[in-house]
């Protein structure tokens, strides 16, 4: 117990921790005022302030972990309308010259992250006049919603007197926009053949089903 005048009393139980008692005498009117203030009160609100904490981070994991399941099954879910097919319009530039493109294209969702797709161009006026024409088969992936990166391998052949067939290597990326069942992508694409690079811009033009 601790005192430390002559007119009060304060007396605190320092082994026990239960309760704080304060005594104030004067000479007229002697009174004590006791305030007891329990342990269990401290430690009751020390454990429901721990609940809360531990609830606020286990709705937070919660929530974490829902939002991740919805991002992985709608990715990995199944496309409502998985084929498309279109026509391509564009154009390819050589080291030396530009020419118009058009062709077909026709490509499948597995789910919203992986597709593959197969296209024909014809670029008119290339090789000195006599045309070339491609035949690409790419496998897609999706990195974020509406856009497409590829890679692919397929066949250019080469039209007139002196032409032949060539290995032909693609690096793609588009951007898909559906408006119902149609589909609109914006398409820029890199052609490796025997050593000479080609870029082709251009979009595809289809319906979805």
């Amino acid at each position: 117990a601790l005192c430390f005048d002559s007119t009060c009393d304060y007396k605190i139980d320092i082994l026990n921790n239960t309760y704080l008692l304060l005594s104030f005498k004067t000479l007229a009117y002697p009174y004590e005022i006791v305030i007891r203030i329990h342990v269990m009160f401290k430690k009751l609100l020390s454990v429901l302030m721990l609940a809360i904490i531990n609830n606020t981070c286990w709705a937070s994991d919660t929530n974490n972990h829902e939002t991740e399941n919805h991002h992985t099954l709608h990715h990995e879910s199944k496309v409502e309308n998985p084929h498309s097919l279109g026509i391509f319009l564009g154009g390819v530039q050589t080291e030396h010259h530009t020419y118009s493109s058009y062709g077909l294209e026709y490509a499948y969702e597995f789910n919203h992250k992986w597709a593959t797709s197969v296209a024909w161009e014809k670029v008119d006026g290339a090789h000195h006049g006599d045309g070339i024409e491609t035949f690409v088969v790419s496998a897609l992936y999706s990195p974020m919603e509406k856009v497409w990166v590829g890679a692919g391998y397929g066949k250019e052949r080469i039209h007139g007197h002196d032409g032949g067939k060539e290995d032909l290597y693609r690096l793609s990326a588009a951007y898909h926009f559906h408006i119902d069942h149609f589909k609109i992508a914006p398409m820029v694409a890199v052609d490796f053949v025997e050593g000479e690079t080609s870029l082709v811009v251009g979009a595809s033009f289809g319906i979805t089903f």
